[in-house]
């Protein structure tokens, strides 16, 4: 049997064998055995009809449906072979058989690349200042009051602090008169929330109960006329913010807090520890985009697309979208690029850990432990530790972690303004612009394809 094994890229390879029919006959023999257990023909009990029958009326048949099984044997050792990793499945791309009894097949299969990483010393990264103001503790304290307010109805709109019901009917654009055929449609709006559309806070702002108002809404098209609204304000209810008192500390803080000092320690803390991540997950960032742009490499492609289906999964639970959305093409390509730089990350990172002889060692659970206890005092804390031993992907979070704080540790920062770090990083988001293909998409899961299998042969044998 010849074997030629042919480079795609980084990570794809296509293997060719070409099997004579003296390789073929034990494949065949075995196939002839095999049927035979199943055969019955007329005069004869099943299993009992005589090989030299059976080859001579079922022989080419036979060979023919078996040509799969035999083009995924060989590749199996081929793999074992050459101690190869495979990612995702083996495609068959060809198979031949040919004049004289012999069968060629052709096999794509994707592979970890190689990867030379260097560089990553001295990085030159920008620390954005980022820092936690008396205004902001403000802030965080007025949202704990707006979890703790009550509601109040009310005759008229009289600040942003309102939840109003607006029935709303589709106007004709040029006779302003309600539409029919459409029913009317009632929505509810918090005036304070930040997806709040300004304008329309604004036009409501002094209105009553009951009053009703017209609303021009917007277009994407300037050619086309924008479509205009009937509003009907039909619910305010005001919103009653509690006094920020020892007794609201005690009860937004479950007994934890007895003063409003405590508390807005706490929430102090607890902002700059939001921050800290903030900043980490910055230099982070700038890590990621440096290095998968200074190093050349095409991941593999079962690689990206299971990373871009993971992130399909989050972003539905994020978004609340059905369970059983499915992932289609008009969807991949606002996920892949984001997973194609996260694999590229993943597959870098992966040897720096190597290079490095990076390990998870008992200290790098010491913060677990400690959120542990906090959770829950008195709890067997080790027992939790070592599950997380054996949870794959957690020991992987780990080092991954330290792939950065190696990166951090020896890298080149300077500190640089929020306002001037935020201009300048700025960068579209993907995963967002994918919500407006949300609507009339199927409702059908994909199926997994992943494994060694060669599970699907779409080629054609061509005739003897």
């Amino acid at each position: 049997m010849e074997t030629n094994v042919e480079v795609k890229n980084d990570s794809t390879r296509v293997v060719s064998f070409s099997l004579t029919a003296t390789d073929l006959k034990p494949h065949y023999e075995q196939a002839y055995r095999d049927a035979q257990r199943d055969f019955q023909l007329p005069g004869f009990r099943r299993g009992k009809v005589p090989m030299p029958m059976i080859k001579a009326r079922f022989g080419k048949s036979i060979e023919r449906d078996y040509a799969g099984e035999i083009a995924n044997e060989e590749f199996k050792k081929f793999v074992e072979a050459n101690n190869i990793e495979l990612m995702g499945s083996p495609k068959l791309t060809e198979m031949k058989h040919d004049d004289f009894g012999g069968l060629s097949v052709t096999i794509e299969y994707q592979v970890i690349p190689l990867i030379n990483v260097e560089g990553y010393a001295e990085l030159a990264l920008r620390k954005p200042l980022l820092s936690v103001t008396d205004d902001d503790v403000d802030a965080q304290m007025d949202k704990l009051r707006l979890e703790k307010s009550t509601l109040q109805p009310a005759e008229e709109i009289t600040d942003s602090l309102t939840y109003v019901s607006i029935e709303w009917q589709v106007l004709d654009s040029e006779t302003d008169e309600p539409l029919t055929e459409q029913k009317p449609e009632t929505n509810q709006y918090f005036l304070d929330s930040e997806k709040m559309d300004g304008e329309l806070r604004d036009t409501l702002i002094g209105k009553r109960l009951n009053e009703v108002f017209t609303w021009v809404g917007e277009t994407e098209n300037a050619d086309e006329m924008p479509p205009r609204y009937s509003g009907t304000i039909v619910s305010v209810q005001k919103v009653v913010l509690p006094e920020v008192t020892d007794e609201f500390a005690v009860q937004v803080s479950g007994g934890r807090f007895a003063t409003v000092a405590d508390l807005a320690a706490d929430v102090r803390g607890f902002l700059v520890r939001s921050t800290d991540t903030k900043v980490r997950e910055e230099l982070e960032n700038q890590i990621v985009d440096i290095m998968t742009s200074r190093i050349e490499i095409v991941p593999p492609d079962a690689l990206v697309e299971h990373i871009a289906k993971a992130n399909w999964e989050d972003f539905k639970k994020q978004q609340k979208l059905p369970k059983k959305l499915k992932f289609n093409d008009q969807l991949k390509p606002y996920f892949m690029q984001t997973a194609e730089r996260t694999a590229k990350w993943e597959l870098i990172s992966t040897r720096i850990m190597q290079n490095e002889a990076l390990e998870v060692e008992d200290s790098d659970f010491d913060a677990t432990r400690e959120a542990i206890k906090n959770i829950s005092p008195g709890g067997d804390v080790e027992t939790v530790i070592e599950r997380l031993r054996q949870d794959d992907k957690y020991m992987m979070g780990i080092l991954h972690k330290k792939v950065f704080d190696l990166i951090i540790d020896k890298a080149q920062i300077s500190e640089v303004d929020a306002e001037e770090f935020y201009d300048e990083s700025y960068m579209p988001r993907p995963i967002t612009d994918a919500l407006p293909m949300m609507d009339g998409m199927g409702m059908n899961e994909e199926d997994d394809d992943t494994g060694a299998e060669i599970l699907e042969d779409n080629t054609e044998n061509e005739a003897d």
